[in-house]
């Protein structure tokens, strides 16, 4: 019979030992040839099981190396316990080890172990601690009898890709009691200044630099307008506009010295509100958003209304359009023209809207005039200024970086009532200036501050609304700024007792006044607007209060309303939310404010305080904080497609909620839940729309 599934010796049996009544066996080994029978090394079976040989069982083959302590041939070589060393301890005996240098032994963290006798012999060492790399933990590490010596990193904090990059360089770290210190040294992005340097670390020098106003002496009228220009590290003064043909604007247009000479002008209580716009940026063929115009009719006379008998732009073709806005009862269009049938009226006190596009048919600058033709044909004329920039009709894709600014830049206009009763309420108020200032101060913030009185009939000499003191306009930098406010703002107790604080802020902030009188210069294009009143009386103003609400909004623009803050230290009780209060800091029997100056402030989400409150320096510095408040809106040049919008602060893309960003269509502007960290870049990617 052999193993292979088959009955060979026909005795009805399968693969079976003939003798006996077991499968087919046999002998096995399978260790090295020559070993088995030595030593402990023996032979095993292997069974014959459906016609092959199983594995080999009971086998005994060589160990790697004799065991030392059993007195056999384990590796099956003929020899006993060779290669055995000679039992060096006895077995469960332990022994203190230490296998770092003996000068650290209990220095710092370093610490014996135990080792234990196991077959004669001692195992490693286990449990001790030996010297390591010295980190910064508090800890003797590397045991040599001092703590954290000599630990220094580099470091850096600044946003990624800016290190080394202009003057940005990493700085030190030092360890003390366990932690690292502060980054020393280092150098981080800065707000960029003109001074030939790359403060901001995006690797170009003197860019992205605010372009400030300025006045260019030797030129007259409009051609006195520049903008403070960085070239090589310096301010240069560079011209805006270049001399243009007169227009009814109440500007020298022509920079010869005299203003819409001429010209059959409307009277000045006529007015457009803003008196200029700039568009920005917008591919051929497509539209701007629409922007709005208010003419304005303030006229005294009883007259029922004045009439406005057309209205168009100074090019023809014009770059600028009127839009369609929607269509009659008879479906015909109507557009952003108000006076397409001539011979519309702005009733007395009220105003006319104009909505305006820039709709570019070439590139370049575009510059022209919206201008309204009062009462006929031949009659008086006024206009407003339009400009944009055409560009190439496939630049749809835009990035527009900005940097936050330490502060807004605000112009800050004081109204002070210079009544009989206001006496001790101007001395409070420059005495706790410095709270307001220190306020400013902390927040780095770019200011201009004017001083004007709530009298509109004695003046003393002044203009109604002209900046009282000297110098007019107050800003960081000007010297005792303290003293200097606490006397600019006391203006005497000889005032009219009809306070009219709207009317004077309206006329301080009227051209020609403001434009080019007394005031010029106050009001600074890319600066908020800040208007304080101060009054322990009534406003007695002329006009409907929303008439000076609507004036305070269009001065900045009806939508950009987070540029404007009109607050009040007035009659009021912050328990009653009432306008008025029982007692001022003067002593007098209270202070009323009928609702006219709280009707304004509330509509700018302004801050009001009490005048009866006697802590002025806590109520200047709430009013600081507010008015001084990081940037929260960044205004692109063109209409975005809100889907393709990407926004990151320095570097890191931030998603839209209503908790980070969001996009507004209307101002075509980036308004963030909380400003960004001042110093930070603020990047906008986006697909511009045409319109």
């Amino acid at each position: 019979e052999v193993c292979d599934g088959k009955d060979n010796d026909c005795d009805g049996r399968i693969d079976m030992d003939p003798a006996t009544t077991s499968n087919l066996s046999q002998p096995c080994y399978t260790g090295p040839v020559g070993t088995v029978r030595v030593g402990i090394c023996q032979e095993g079976m292997q069974f014959c099981i459906n016609g092959a040989w199983q594995a080999c069982s009971g086998e005994v083959t060589p160990a790697a190396k004799d065991i030392c302590t059993n007195n056999k041939d384990d590796n099956c070589d003929g020899k006993i316990n060779d290669g055995c060393s000679a039992p060096v301890c006895t077995n469960g005996d332990q022994q203190v080890c230490y296998t770092g240098p003996l000068a650290t032994l209990n220095k710092g963290a370093c610490r014996s172990g135990l080792k234990n006798c196991v077959n004669g012999q001692w195992t490693a060492c286990a449990g001790e601690t030996t010297p390591t790399t010295e980190t910064c933990d508090g800890k003797d590490n590397d045991c040599d009898g001092m703590v954290d010596e000599s630990l220094v990193k580099t470091c850096y904090t600044g946003p990624p890709g800016t290190q080394l990059k202009g003057i940005c360089k990493s700085g030190t770290q030092s360890c003390t009691g366990g932690t690292w210190t502060s980054c020393l040294g280092q150098v981080t992005p800065q707000v960029e200044s003109c001074n030939n340097k790359d403060d901001d670390c995006d690797g170009q020098v003197d860019n992205n630099i605010p372009a400030a106003n300025c006045t260019l002496g030797s030129k007259r009228g409009a051609c006195r307008t520049g903008k403070q220009s960085c070239i090589n590290g310096a301010y240069a003064c560079v011209q805006v506009n270049q001399p243009t043909a007169e227009t009814c604007n109440r500007i020298d247009d022509d920079c010869d010295g005299q203003t819409d000479e001429g010209l059959t002008c409307a009277p000045t209580c006529i007015y457009f509100s803003p008196t200029s716009y700039d568009f920005g940026a917008s591919q051929q063929t497509c539209a701007t958003p629409t922007y709005r115009f208010a003419l304005r009719n303030t006229c005294s006379s009883p007259q029922a209304g004045m009439t406005v008998y057309d209205a168009k732009f100074s090019s023809n073709p014009s770059q600028f359009i009127f839009p369609v806005i929607g269509t009659d009862s008879s479906g015909n269009p109507i557009t952003g023209n108000p006076v397409a049938k001539r011979n519309a009226v702005i009733p007395r006190f009220g105003y006319m809207y104009f909505d305006v596009q820039f709709k570019p048919n070439r590139t370049g600058k575009a510059n022209e005039d919206l201008v309204v033709r009062l009462t006929s044909n031949t009659g008086p004329t006024i206009s407003v200024k339009l400009s944009g920039e055409g560009t190439t009709k496939n630049s749809t894709t835009q990035t527009e970086s900005f940097t936050a600014p330490v502060a807004k830049k605000v112009d800050l206009l004081f109204v002070i009532d210079n009544s009989c009763s206001m006496s001790d309420e101007q001395n409070a108020l420059g005495t706790a200036f410095k709270a307001f200032s220190a306020r400013a101060k902390t927040l780095q913030a770019d200011y201009q501050i004017g001083v004007i009185t709530t009298d509109t009939s004695t003046n003393k000499g002044y203009a109604t609304g002209e900046l009282r003191g000297n110098p007019k306009i107050i800003v960081p930098t000007t010297p005792n700024l303290d003293a200097t406010f606490a006397n600019n703002i006391k203006q005497g107790t000889s005032g009219s007792p009809q306070e009219k604080g709207l009317e004077s802020s309206k006329a301080a902030l009227t051209a020609p006044l403001i434009t080019t009188g007394a005031n010029k210069g106050f009001l600074r294009k890319d600066a908020s607007l800040s208007i304080i009143f101060i009054s322990d009386e009534a406003d007695s103003s002329g006009q409907p209060v929303q008439f000076y609400q609507n004036f305070f909004k269009n001065i900045k623009g009806v939508r950009n309303p987070d540029r404007l803050r009109v607050n009040g230290i007035i009659g009021y009780d912050p328990a009653t939310k009432q306008p008025k209060c029982g007692g001022n800091t003067g002593g007098n029997a209270g202070a009323q404010s009928s609702g006219r100056y709280l009707a304004v402030i509330n509509s700018t989400q302004g801050v009001v305080e009490s005048i009866c409150n006697a802590n002025w320096a806590q109520t200047l510095s709430n009013i600081a904080s507010v008015t001084f408040g990081l940037k929260k809106k960044f205004f692109l040049t063109r209409a975005a497609d809100p889907k393709s919008i990407v926004v990151k602060v320095d570097g890191v893309v931030v998603n839209t909620s209503s908790t980070t960003w969001t996009y507004d269509t209307v101002d075509n502007g980036i308004n963030f839940n909380k400003p960004p960290k001042a110093g930070s870049t603020v990047q906008v990617e986006y697909k511009a729309i045409c319109f």
